[in-house]
């Protein structure tokens, strides 16, 4: 008889039935004690930690913060006799934000890398990027044991007494800020361009090229050039994602051969006409375009060809229509008239749906 592996079960799926126990009996639990025997102590049991142990958690651990002697924060979780995570807790309805400064105190005077600031539900991790020995102002991570990812979940259990691991997780704590500090940034940059960032542009492109000194004619030309075009350079940069590159390559090649001789048809003009009735079951009409190409008739999404809706092939003995599956792969299906797009309502449905994530 053959032995089954054992199932591997996923950390989420260890938190899960405390996670709907939390949701259950939440509102019958009124004190913080309460939040840490129901909500707390579970999950520091579900990292490995034996809560029977003071060798292994410290309840009411005394952290002697400067001046003050004999304060105490609720839990440290220790690794060879040492402190390496220290938890400090509230009461599951009160809000993080006002509580950090507590946790800050204890820090600063314990060998405690990690402070945990939680009121049983939501986690909020702290080191010292900033300052050595300064827990930061800012959590480097935040989680939720009722509204999580696998990967979220699969972070927590690093903090597990089985896969502890100080330097991993504080070079993943120092990417996690470092790149949510760039992506801040960014965003910002990008919906409201500072003059720095929009004299950099022109540095690098207006300057580079010897077009003469940067202006303020010139940057006010180029603050108006840098707003305009920031939302469609997200736009494209999106869409290829979505469009492989041989059909973007195909598409280059049309447009370069293409020239006033190409005639838009009454039955092509219909066919949009369809495509157009069908679409604006889920958009607005007026984001729905088309553009004539010599080997096809392709309708579009926000006038960006990147976003191809579908297209027809009307010139020739047989008549097609092109749809674009779930593999951004342009699948076509013969029809005997334009009336027949009617058929294929869900495929267009399936490629706005497609744009639209």
């Amino acid at each position: 008889m053959a032995v089954k592996a054992p199932k591997i079960i996923t950390f989420t799926e260890q938190l899960r039935p405390l996670a709907e126990k939390i949701e259950a009996t939440k509102e019958q639990i009124a004190t913080e004690e309460g939040t840490k025997n129901s909500f707390i102590m579970p999950l520091i049991q579900i990292l490995g930690y034996d809560v029977f142990s003071n060798a292994a958690v410290v309840p009411e651990f005394i952290a002697d913060a400067g001046m003050k002697k004999g304060e105490k924060v609720d839990y440290a979780l220790q690794k060879n006799g040492k402190p390496i995570i220290l938890i400090e807790c509230k009461k599951w309805r009160d809000k993080l934000e006002k509580h950090g400064t507590q946790l800050t105190r204890y820090f600063t005077f314990s060998v405690a890398k990690f402070g945990i600031l939680t009121n049983g539900i939501k986690f909020w991790f702290y080191t010292d990027l900033d300052k050595t020995n300064i827990m930061d102002n800012y959590p480097f991570f935040q989680f939720d044991i009722t509204d999580h990812t696998e990967e979220e979940a699969a972070f927590v259990k690093l903090f597990s007494k089985e896969l502890y691991d100080q330097k991993k997780i504080l070079d993943m704590a120092t990417e996690l800020v470092f790149s949510r500090e760039i992506r801040t940034l960014l965003h910002s940059e990008l919906k409201n361009p500072t003059k720095d960032f929009i004299k950099y542009i022109a540095e690098k492109t207006y300057l580079e090229k010897q077009r003469g000194r940067i202006t303020d004619k010139v940057m006010t030309q180029y603050t108006e050039l840098t707003r305009k075009n920031i939302p469609a350079l997200i736009d494209e940069l999106f869409s290829e994602r979505l469009i492989p590159k041989n059909q973007r390559a195909e598409e280059d090649t049309n447009n370069a051969f293409e020239d006033n001789k190409i005639v838009t048809t009454e039955e092509e003009l219909e066919a949009y006409f369809i495509v157009k009735a069908i679409c604006r079951q889920k958009i607005e009409a007026s984001r729905i375009v088309f553009r004539d190409a010599q080997t096809y008739f392709a309708i579009i999404l926000d006038n960006n060809r990147l976003k191809t809706i579908c297209r027809v092939y009307l010139n020739a003995s047989k008549k097609y229509l092109g749809v674009f599956d779930a593999n951004k792969q342009e699948v076509k299906y013969e029809i005997q008239s334009v009336d027949d797009i009617f058929k294929f309502a869900e495929n267009l449905f399936a490629v706005l749906k497609m744009y639209q994530k």
